[in-house]
């Protein structure tokens, strides 16, 4: 017998802010004010904590763009703070008004740069980076942090206690497989073979109405196989008392839809 949970709905971050009430403050844009800035996971669908480490935040940075396009702050992870969690609060200065924020979790700014899209402070952003892609190296080895991004408007304002949050999707599917022997016979599993999206280029950014509604069947069907070949996976019989045989196998490959 073999059951399979596929969690297709990429696991995503928060980034919450602490500002102002804007109908309160009378003060102009611009002025340097202190924010307390908490940077949480949590799972799309079903909350689910994460397993494993590489699913958890390593590194972060976040970029603040303000109406002008230009970018006013980069704030990245304290250097003290190295490692993994589910979340962290920072406190930083920026000054008030309305940004959209770039984030990015275990993705590196100078990889992004050498992509071509440089965050600087007092220069315009990137506006490629909002269409832009990004080619993932799969199959995914389970020691490496799987990268994760995310985009969101928020209004600083300059009094605590106001909450933001901004989402940085995991750009990679988390896929788990639970094999079990309810039969009397020894069984040896030697492959999975399935099929997958026909390429390992995914938008940078994540695309909130695939997030919310699922990710599209493509008209022209293209696909290709995903194989996963086991060793010692050998499951041996089960005589109908006790618990059978069994064995787990998790594993992260590009978000593709169930057919």
């Amino acid at each position: 017998k073999v059951s399979h949970d596929a969690e297709l709905a990429r696991a995503s971050e928060f980034v919450h802010f602490a500002c102002t009430s804007e109908e309160e403050n009378n003060n102009t844009e611009g002025k340097i004010t202190t924010v307390s800035m908490t940077i949480a996971s949590r799972a799309t669908g079903e909350p689910e904590p994460a397993a494993f480490d590489v699913e958890k935040i390593h590194t972060w940075w976040v970029a603040f763009v303000d109406r002008g396009n230009i970018v006013r702050a980069v704030i990245e992870r304290p250097g003290e703070k190295t490692g993994y969690v589910e979340e962290e609060t920072v406190e930083l200065d920026i000054p008030t008004g309305r940004y959209t924020l770039y984030a990015f979790a275990n993705l590196s700014r100078s990889a992004v740069a050498t992509a071509g899209y440089t965050f600087t402070v007092g220069s315009a952003y990137p506006s490629g980076v909002d269409a832009a892609t990004w080619t993932l190296a799969t199959p995914w080895t389970s020691d490496t942090d799987i990268p994760m991004t995310g985009k969101q408007s928020v209004t600083v304002t300059g009094r605590a206690n106001e909450t933001f949050s901004v989402e940085v999707v995991r750009m990679l599917a988390k896929m788990e497989f639970q094999f079990r022997n309810e039969s009397v016979s020894e069984i040896t599993v030697n492959k999975l073979t399935m099929t997958q999206a026909p390429t390992d280029v995914v938008s940078l950014l994540p695309n909130y109405t695939y997030l919310n509604d699922g990710w599209p069947i493509t008209a022209d069907g293209l696909k290709r196989d995903f194989d996963r070949t086991y060793t010692s996976s050998t499951l041996s019989g089960y005589s109908g008392s006790g618990t059978p045989a069994s064995f787990n196998d998790i594993f992260y490959m590009v978000e593709s839809q169930a057919n």
